[in-house]
């Protein structure tokens, strides 16, 4: 009896060290060394923000994520510049960026249609990644027009907004934290900056996740890099703080349809009208590339 004990004992012991092991041997694609962010801010909500990062590569996966930096932005309404980018590689050689390995591209999503979006990526190719080595950046994004005449706000301005409308119809509703990159998982230490970035409202008596900051999303769809995340509800129905999922969402939440009808007339003429109609975030993104329409040119959007 006392070697079977011994026997399952032991066995238990070397479950738990294999599981230790392999928790262990996790190494992550890429280690944040610095990052560094200042911002300065003027009464009318225009403002400079100087960002300083160095990143070191500790995988291949990390070499193919972190080669080249895209980095969004209004070419109208902000300036971006990248003061510094370079690479030292792991035998400690400083390699500079060179200029014309920072390229300004169209955004994706205004690819087809240039002329009536302003959005801009701006590409910086580093040099020479590989295992081992330092990525360094020091860009400056500045907001040359104010967001808001005499105004500053940010997610959690928002968001509170929103709950205060909603607390006046009488739906209580609490602040949730949520990662807004492509971080899906919770930290194992206290990194708070990290794990929660963005600030969204939660109802919880309807499970329901709104996120204010967009401006023009419908009520209840949420951007597609929010789906499927942990959110730290501040207060739920209870009054308490708890760890949640924001649901993921059905497949037929996201569609688009477009009806178009065609008229024939005895010249061979054809004249014809489409009207799109998109739910989910696919009518998020439609709202957004149609309100930067510049005035008098809907007619040509469309």
């Amino acid at each position: 009896m006392n070697y079977q004990r011994i026997a399952v004992t032991a066995a238990l012991l070397w479950s738990c060290h294999s599981g230790f092991a392999q928790q262990a041997s996790f190494t992550p694609s890429a280690t944040i060394l610095k990052d560094q962010i200042t911002y300065v801010v003027q009464a009318d909500g225009r403002y400079t923000k100087e960002e300083v990062e160095k990143i070191q590569i500790n995988t291949d996966q990390g070499v193919k994520e972190r080669s080249q930096l895209q980095m969004p932005f209004s070419s109208t309404l902000q300036a971006l510049e990248v003061l510094q980018a370079y690479t030292i590689t792991k035998d400690g050689k400083r390699i500079d960026v060179k200029p014309e390995e920072i390229r300004e591209q169209q955004s994706p999503a205004s690819a087809g249609a240039p002329m009536f979006d302003d959005h801009k990526v701006k590409v910086v190719v580093f040099p020479a990644v590989e295992i081992g080595a330092r990525l360094g950046i020091h860009v400056c994004m500045t907001q040359k027009t104010p967001l808001f005449k005499g105004h500053f706000y940010d997610c959690k301005d928002k968001t509170t907004l929103l709950q205060a409308l909603l607390a006046a119809k009488g739906i209580p509703s609490s602040t949730a934290l949520i990662n807004a990159t492509d971080v899906y998982w919770l930290p194992s230490i206290a990194m708070p900056t990290t794990a929660f970035n963005h600030a969204i409202t939660c109802i919880p008596a309807f499970n329901m996740f709104l996120d204010a900051t967009p401006g023009k999303a419908m009520f209840g769809s949420l951007p597609p890099e929010l789906l499927g995340k942990h959110a730290l509800v501040i207060q739920n129905a209870k009054g308490a703080p708890k760890m949640t999922k924001v649901p993921l969402g059905a497949s037929g939440d996201n569609s688009v349809q477009v009806d178009t009808f065609l008229d024939l007339n005895s010249q061979g003429q054809i004249t014809g009208r489409s009207k799109i109609q998109a739910t989910g975030y696919l009518d998020l993104m439609a709202r957004q590339t149609m309100s930067s329409l510049p005035p008098l040119t809907e007619e040509r959007g469309a």
